[in-house]
């Protein structure tokens, strides 16, 4: 269909009349839909994306797990670096639960001066002791030596480290050979470990109205608040509590909007409880 002008010399379409003059309600929201729908699909194919790239590596994965734990030497090798690891935990960790010096040392020597220090630091020596103790024992047994591998790995790189970084001579290379035997038990789990890397959650945070705004707003105040108490009981005597307001709330507005975007991107957990709707 086409309109003439009042000269009758010019006929338009009555679309372009129409996309050149003032937008209806229902117009707009149309083209919102479609932006919706290409900002969906624009998503949903970088998703499939890396699903697809996380597919790749994850059937390598697989299969290198399967030809190494269907072997009958890897499983033998297995048990004995478990029962190895256990028992060279056991004897230090005795020392420290019974609170007896590691080494005999003087302050002198960088080593030395560590595991005195170490040793000076109350019940927190024990604790390390306790923490060793409980590493080995979870290897000992089948049904829990997988936690005991997530819980001796960083416990011995920390070790490997320290004696690496102070020269403890000798002993470094023996707890670098104990780290790559941890990190070989918990590859040896990775059948137990894999969905915390490769399941995707599907469901995403329930949206807060204008989070990017009401988020950071929230902080904020709550950076003023923290201010106004501040000086109220003189806490830090500073000398002008008003500047220290304003960094209080600066610094919310900022972690308010890092809260804001962890939020909007975090995916939830679903577990099938039988039916139970979240309020």
């Amino acid at each position: 269909m086409l309109r003439t002008h009042a000269g009758g010399d010019a006929c338009v379409p009555v679309a372009s009349a129409i996309c050149h003059g003032p937008r209806t309600t229902i117009e707009k929201e149309i083209l919102r839909n479609q932006n919706a729908f290409r900002k969906n699909v624009k998503q949903n194919a970088l998703d499939y994306a890396f699903q697809v790239e996380a597919m790749k590596l994850e059937n390598i994965l697989d299969g290198l797990h399967v030809s190494l734990t269907r072997r009958r030497w890897t499983q033998l090798f297995t048990v004995f670096t478990r029962i190895l690891l256990a028992c060279g935990f056991i004897p230090p960790s005795i020392k420290k639960i019974l609170h007896q010096p590691f080494t005999m040392l003087p302050d002198s020597n960088p080593v030395g001066h560590y595991f005195n220090a170490l040793y000076e630091t109350g019940f927190y020596y024990e604790f390390i002791g306790w923490a060793q103790l409980a590493a080995a024992i979870l290897l000992l047994f089948p049904r829990t030596a997988h936690f005991g591998a997530l819980m001796f790995l960083p416990i011995i790189v920390n070790i490997a480290v320290l004696t690496t970084s102070v020269g403890f001579v000798g002993t470094w290379v023996l707890t670098i050979l104990m780290s790559l035997a941890a990190i070989w038990l918990v590859a040896w789990e990775y059948d137990r470990l894999k969905p915390i890397v490769f399941q995707t959650r599907a469901e995403r945070t329930r949206s807060i109205p204008y989070q990017f705004i009401s988020i950071p707003a929230f902080f904020a105040i709550g950076g003023a608040v923290m201010a106004f108490l501040w000086k109220l009981i003189r806490l830090g005597n500073f000398s002008n509590y008003l500047n220290i307001g304003f960094l209080l709330v600066g610094i919310g507005l900022v972690f308010g909007f890092v809260v804001a975007v962890h939020y909007r991107f975090m995916r939830v957990g679903n577990l099938e409880t039988g039916g139970d709707e979240l309020i």
